[in-house]
């Protein structure tokens, strides 16, 4: 497999994953609150690994054109943009603790991405 279909690969995934959080988000929660609700800690789990792996996947594709921290921030600016959209979804609601669990999810995808791939010299 060329490097080009890899990064085409990443570049894919990033952007499903984000077309799907954004439609989970802005969905009538009664569904998805049942689907998670028999896993401990499934509500912040539902946040911190998808963000988690958007970090992943952006940074993958991105990090030679944009710094992972930039692109960290951008993340969350997503996730605390889609918690004010939910205000105008029935059943949604805005969650500080939402926010808290993307955050922590982009900060563990940026570490696994520099612990991967041992570019340090982002810091």
């Amino acid at each position: 497999m060329s490097l080009r279909s890899v990064t085409n690969c990443w570049f894919i995934s990033a952007y499903f994953l984000v077309f799907l959080i954004i439609v989970f988000s802005l969905t009538p929660s009664l569904l998805i609150q049942e689907s998670i609700a028999h896993i401990p800690q499934g509500e912040n789990l539902s946040h911190l690994v998808p963000y988690f792996f958007l970090m992943v996947f952006f940074s993958k594709t991105y990090s030679n054109r944009i710094h992972p921290v930039r692109i960290g921030l951008a993340l969350t600016v997503l996730g605390v943009s889609i918690e004010f959209l939910q205000l105008l979804v029935p059943d949604r609601g805005f969650d500080l603790n939402d926010i808290l669990f993307n955050s922590i999810g982009v900060i563990m995808g940026l570490l696994f991405f520099w612990a991967t791939t041992r570019s340090w010299s982002y810091l």
